[in-house]
């Protein structure tokens, strides 16, 4: 192998390992990763409330009324308490 191959070699794996800090750098900055998880967040929500079609799930309101009720209730017994 000659020099110039060599040092060509080099030159490649370090730019190759330069791009690969690079990205990591910029995978683990917390920005991105914020923004990661908060758009993972949003995936997850809209999979947990809505139907593929993009309706709202029945059991998703029925089950956020049926906690209104119960704090509507508990605030109305606390009140009566005082």
């Amino acid at each position: 192998m000659s020099v110039n191959r060599i040092e060509s070699d080099l030159e490649t794996s370090r730019r190759r390992l330069a791009n690969s800090v690079d990205e990591l750098v910029y995978r683990a900055h917390p920005k991105n990763v914020a923004q990661r998880t908060a758009a993972d967040a949003r995936v997850k929500f809209a999979e947990a409330t809505r139907t593929p079609e993009g309706g709202m799930r029945q059991e998703v309101i029925a089950s956020v009324a049926a906690i209104g009720v119960l704090l509507i209730a508990m605030g109305i017994l606390r009140r009566r308490n005082r």
